[in-house]
Protein backbone atom coordinates (compact mmCIF):
# COMPACT_ATOMS: atom_id res chain seq x y z
CA UNK A 1 0.00 0.00 0.00
CA UNK A 2 1.16 3.40 -0.55
CA UNK A 3 1.98 6.06 1.41
CA UNK A 4 -0.44 8.97 1.75
CA UNK A 5 0.82 12.23 -0.04
CA UNK A 6 0.89 15.90 0.47
CA UNK A 7 1.62 16.47 -3.64
CA UNK A 8 -0.16 15.64 -6.52
CA UNK A 9 0.84 14.87 -9.57
CA UNK A 10 -0.48 17.13 -12.01
CA UNK A 11 0.27 15.66 -15.37
CA UNK A 12 -3.26 15.81 -15.84
CA UNK A 13 -2.75 19.77 -16.50
CA UNK A 14 -0.70 18.89 -19.74
CA UNK A 15 -3.23 16.37 -20.89
CA UNK A 16 -6.05 18.76 -20.37
CA UNK A 17 -3.91 21.39 -21.84
CA UNK A 18 -3.59 19.33 -25.25
CA UNK A 19 -7.10 18.83 -25.42
CA UNK A 20 -7.58 22.34 -25.07
CA UNK A 21 -5.50 22.98 -28.15
CA UNK A 22 -6.64 20.62 -29.83
CA UNK A 23 -10.25 22.19 -29.20
CA UNK A 24 -8.91 25.78 -30.64
CA UNK A 25 -7.35 23.80 -33.79
CA UNK A 26 -10.50 22.30 -34.84
CA UNK A 27 -12.53 25.74 -34.10
CA UNK A 28 -9.56 27.21 -36.33
CA UNK A 29 -10.48 24.86 -39.31
CA UNK A 30 -14.17 25.30 -38.73
CA UNK A 31 -13.68 29.48 -39.13
CA UNK A 32 -10.89 28.70 -42.15
CA UNK A 33 -13.53 26.29 -44.38
CA UNK A 34 -14.41 27.91 -47.88
CA UNK A 35 -17.82 27.50 -48.77
CA UNK A 36 -17.08 24.38 -50.68
CA UNK A 37 -15.80 22.63 -47.18
CA UNK A 38 -18.32 23.90 -45.50
CA UNK A 39 -20.82 22.19 -47.46
CA UNK A 40 -19.04 18.86 -47.46
CA UNK A 41 -18.51 19.13 -43.54
CA UNK A 42 -22.35 19.81 -43.42
CA UNK A 43 -22.94 16.83 -45.07
CA UNK A 44 -21.12 14.49 -43.07
CA UNK A 45 -22.61 16.18 -39.48
CA UNK A 46 -25.72 15.09 -41.34
CA UNK A 47 -24.75 11.66 -41.66
CA UNK A 48 -23.79 11.34 -38.02
CA UNK A 49 -27.20 13.22 -37.08
CA UNK A 50 -25.53 16.04 -35.59
CA UNK A 51 -26.51 19.92 -35.87
CA UNK A 52 -26.57 20.82 -39.62
CA UNK A 53 -25.41 24.44 -39.33
CA UNK A 54 -22.03 25.96 -39.31
CA UNK A 55 -22.90 28.02 -36.70
CA UNK A 56 -24.32 25.20 -34.45
CA UNK A 57 -21.07 23.67 -35.03
CA UNK A 58 -18.99 26.35 -34.62
CA UNK A 59 -21.68 27.07 -31.02
CA UNK A 60 -20.99 23.34 -30.68
CA UNK A 61 -17.23 23.58 -30.56
CA UNK A 62 -17.17 26.85 -28.50
CA UNK A 63 -19.27 24.84 -25.80
CA UNK A 64 -16.87 21.90 -25.74
CA UNK A 65 -13.83 24.42 -25.53
CA UNK A 66 -15.60 26.28 -22.28
CA UNK A 67 -16.32 23.22 -20.42
CA UNK A 68 -12.86 21.96 -20.92
CA UNK A 69 -11.90 25.13 -19.46
CA UNK A 70 -14.69 25.26 -16.74
CA UNK A 71 -13.96 21.40 -15.57
CA UNK A 72 -9.60 22.21 -15.28
CA UNK A 73 -10.48 25.35 -13.76
CA UNK A 74 -12.78 23.41 -11.08
CA UNK A 75 -10.52 21.09 -10.33
CA UNK A 76 -7.07 23.26 -9.87
CA UNK A 77 -9.99 26.02 -8.00
CA UNK A 78 -10.14 23.02 -4.96
CA UNK A 79 -7.07 23.68 -3.55
CA UNK A 80 -5.73 26.14 -1.11
CA UNK A 81 -2.68 26.63 -2.84
CA UNK A 82 -1.52 27.62 -6.20
CA UNK A 83 0.24 24.55 -7.95
CA UNK A 84 3.44 24.79 -8.06
CA UNK A 85 6.18 23.36 -10.67
CA UNK A 86 9.19 22.23 -9.92
CA UNK A 87 11.54 22.60 -12.32
CA UNK A 88 15.05 20.77 -10.95
CA UNK A 89 16.14 17.29 -12.06
CA UNK A 90 14.57 14.02 -11.44
CA UNK A 91 11.09 11.92 -12.19
CA UNK A 92 8.10 12.79 -10.62
CA UNK A 93 7.94 10.06 -8.26
CA UNK A 94 11.47 10.94 -6.96
CA UNK A 95 10.52 14.78 -6.85
CA UNK A 96 7.23 13.71 -4.88
CA UNK A 97 9.62 11.25 -2.15
CA UNK A 98 11.88 14.10 -1.96
CA UNK A 99 9.68 16.29 -0.68
CA UNK A 100 7.69 13.72 1.43
CA UNK A 101 10.70 12.90 3.22
CA UNK A 102 11.68 16.53 3.67
CA UNK A 103 8.27 17.59 4.92
CA UNK A 104 8.94 14.22 7.62
CA UNK A 105 12.04 15.66 8.67
CA UNK A 106 10.63 19.19 10.09
CA UNK A 107 7.56 17.61 11.43
CA UNK A 108 5.18 18.90 8.89
CA UNK A 109 3.31 15.55 7.47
Amino acid sequence: MEALTHFLAVGFVRESLHELLQQTENLRSLLEMDEAARQVFLRERAAADAPTTFQAALQQGVGDLESSVRELLGVLEQFESDPVVYTGQGDTVAVLAMLERLLNENGQA
